[in-house]
């Protein structure tokens, strides 16, 4: 049971990273004003 929560724990915070990461990129691309490449990036 314990190795089931460590993987869950583990991936989940693979994804919650990944999403931080790419939130942080749509953040300075419009703050680069590059509209477009944010918008594509949130669709990814």
């Amino acid at each position: 049971m314990l190795a089931i929560h460590d993987q869950f724990t583990h991936e989940m915070r693979n994804r919650l990273e990944t999403t931080v990461m790419g939130l942080g990129l749509v953040r300075l691309l419009q703050d680069a004003r590059r509209f477009d490449e944010a918008r594509t990036t949130l669709y990814l």
